[in-house]
């Protein structure tokens, strides 16, 4: 796990048997799991981030189907140089959404999507008996 931190935000880099998981967080995100409570989500799938900063709907179940394929269509390295290419370019968003200056209400609209978007991916899991991780990127 590598973390990388700004005076806004944090990102974390996950690196686990050939796979990778990008996240983002604010300021005070824990690094570790085991200082992780169940009371707030501190961490977001940088995926799901850049969807929302782009303006993307709601995946529906078929849409997630799709995107999974895709993603496993490609070498670990291939999907990271795809996530990095797609954070370089939205970086200075994606701070400002970390931000302690971000209005509350535009925060609030934030994690209504990402709740969204993780029942969605919840549901996906249930249906192929997969467990799904949350934050997964």
């Amino acid at each position: 796990m590598l973390i990388l931190e700004s005076p806004d935000c944090r990102f974390r880099f996950i690196f686990d048997r050939g796979s990778a998981e990008v996240h983002a967080g604010r300021k005070h995100a824990r690094a570790l799991w085991t200082e992780r409570t169940e009371a707030s989500q501190e961490w977001f799938a940088i995926s799901t981030v850049l969807d929302y900063l782009a303006g993307r709907p709601k995946p529906n179940l078929k849409d997630l189907m799709a995107q999974s394929r895709e993603a496993l269509a490609l070498t670990s390295e291939e999907r990271m140089a795809q996530t990095a290419a797609r954070v370089r370019a939205a970086a200075k968003e994606i701070i400002r959404l970390f931000g302690q200056d971000l209005p509350p209400d535009e925060w609030q609209a934030f994690l209504a999507y990402y709740a969204d978007n993780q029942d969605l991916a919840r549901e996906l899991a249930e249906k192929f008996g997969r467990p799904s991780g949350k934050g997964t990127s």
